[in-house]
């Protein structure tokens, strides 16, 4: 009866033991391996050993003499270390299959890319010389139209010279601004009330600053009147015309009378201040027809030489400020005008072709840069294609060790904790599943290194040719936009037709 129960107890037990492990099976999940690190990381088995809780396992498997002394495979336990290790070794392969596609991906790209550059940087000088000829297109009418105003005001200047019999040259102060020339005479005037002022303040109840007003007044008119003759009239006696000569004479005799006139009315003038005169323009007009050169003291008469000689200047200043030839002065700045409008223009668009080239010239540059980066990145995927192999060998060998380590603390601890012998499959170690094969070869690849370097070689041989080739386009198009320079060159505002 008590060996029945026993036997009964031993078959519920067994049957336990079924259940449980057919539940292991139906809710084992394949452990986590830590993939973040390093591709070809070795397996951590104390880590694995630890999560498997293998030596806890093969203790309570041991105590129940499981496995069974004459079990020919592994099962249970067992069977998760390997398939554990089967997991890692196929994230070896995927990882090294994924590294392989991208260095075989990356190299064609970079072959092609390099293979690319070589090819545009032969183009890049036709390039420049289309956006450079695109843009003079752009602005040729513009530059026409600045050309045919040069042509003409240059024609207009040469018949002006032939008309007048002209055989030099406009004068300097023809062609220079007359801001500063002008303001001559205003400042002239100016000097001239602040060194009057002194001489009439004595005679004027306002004091010195009166004075001022008054000189400043006659001054200013004085200066007025010589300058005017000086630039419009006096001139007129360089005239090739008779008639404008003797005009041109008249009005020197006539600025010369007219300053002296205005000199004495002036010195008059303040005698007749420093006399107290209820009347001053009444004493000055007796004065001028009685006495003219009779002064009441030598102020007055000092006060008469500076006012003549401050005409006397004014009226030369305002006559040399352009070109003494009456009219000369104006046609010469039109046409002066006219060249520095052409050249301006010429300037910018110089400027813009410079911006084009350097364009160009760095791209030709970023061009090789490009280029022997690409054949520099070529080289060292080749090397990773090479140390790629023996890391993954490397990986697959630690597997295996690591299963058998696993495997080994496995079967000791339980052969330790069993009553009966261990299943004779102990003594043998199980071997991995093998696994597709990947090629590591690097043979084509270091075929078209070979030839990427040559046309690296060859290209860089060309790049100087190239730069040539742009500065050539440069100067073609920028002395297309030049039709008048010879004309200038020739001309000179009137050198070719005193030739």
């Amino acid at each position: 009866m008590g060996s029945q129960a026993n036997t009964n107890v031993g078959i519920m037990a067994y049957l336990v033991e079924l259940i449980k492990r057919a539940l292991d099976w139906l809710t084992w999940k394949a452990p986590e391996v830590d993939i973040n690190g390093e591709l070809f990381a070795p397996i951590n088995v104390e880590q694995l050993e630890k999560r498997l809780r293998i030596r806890e396992e093969a203790q309570r498997l041991g105590r129940n003499n499981t496995p069974p002394t004459d079990a020919e495979a592994p099962y249970g336990i067992e069977l998760k270390i390997t398939q554990a290790i089967e997991q890692r070794r196929n994230q070896y392969f995927e990882g090294a299959q994924s590294k392989l596609e991208y260095i075989n991906d990356r190299f064609n790209r970079l072959r092609a890319q390099l293979q690319d550059a070589t090819i545009q940087g032969t183009t890049v000088s036709d390039d420049f010389e289309r956006q450079a000829s695109a843009h003079l297109s752009e602005v040729g009418k513009h530059l026409e139209a600045l050309a045919l105003e040069v042509k003409l005001r240059d024609e207009e200047l040469h018949k002006f010279q032939h008309d007048n019999r002209l055989d030099r040259l406009p004068s300097p102060n023809a062609l220079t601004s007359w801001t500063r020339k002008l303001a001559a005479l205003p400042l002239c005037a100016v000097i001239e009330g602040i060194i009057n002022a002194g001489l009439y303040a004595r005679g004027v109840e306002t004091g010195l600053i009166g004075g001022f007003w008054i000189a400043f007044v006659l001054a200013g008119a004085n200066i007025a009147l010589a300058g005017t003759f000086g630039a419009c009239l006096v001139r007129q006696k360089n005239h090739v015309k008779s008639l404008r000569k003797a005009i041109g004479i008249g009005s020197l005799i006539l600025a010369i009378a007219i300053a002296i006139a205005m000199a004495m009315i002036i010195g008059h003038y303040r005698d007749a201040l420093a006399l107290d005169s209820e009347n001053p323009f009444t004493y000055v007009a007796g004065k001028l027809h009685s006495e003219p050169w009779q002064f009441s003291d030598v102020t007055s008469f000092v006060l008469l030489i500076l006012t003549l000689c401050f005409a006397i200047f004014a009226l030369w200043h305002a006559y040399t400020m352009d070109d003494v030839y009456p009219g000369y002065g104006k046609v010469a700045r039109r046409a002066e005008q006219a060249k520095q409008n052409y050249e301006f223009a010429l300037q910018i668009l110089r400027e813009e072709l410079e911006e084009y080239k350097n364009a160009a010239l760095k791209q030709l540059d970023n061009t090789v840069n490009e280029a022997r980066a690409a054949e520099h990145e070529m080289s060292k995927l080749i090397e990773e294609k090479r140390g790629l192999e023996g890391r993954y060998t490397a990986a697959l060998r630690s597997s295996q060790f690591a299963l058998d380590s696993l495997l080994g603390i496995f079967r000791q601890e339980n052969s330790i904790h069993r009553t009966t012998p261990p299943p004779k499959y102990f003594s043998q170690l199980p071997q991995l599943k093998s696994l597709p094969q990947l090629s590591f070869d690097t043979t084509n690849e270091e075929v078209e290194i070979r030839k990427a370097r040559e046309q690296l070689a060859d290209f860089v041989t060309h790049v100087q040719s190239q730069r040539s080739a742009i500065d050539a386009a440069f100067n073609r198009q920028y002395e297309m936009a030049q039709p008048l320079e010879e004309h200038f060159n020739k001309t000179k505002h009137g050198e070719g037709l005193a030739a």
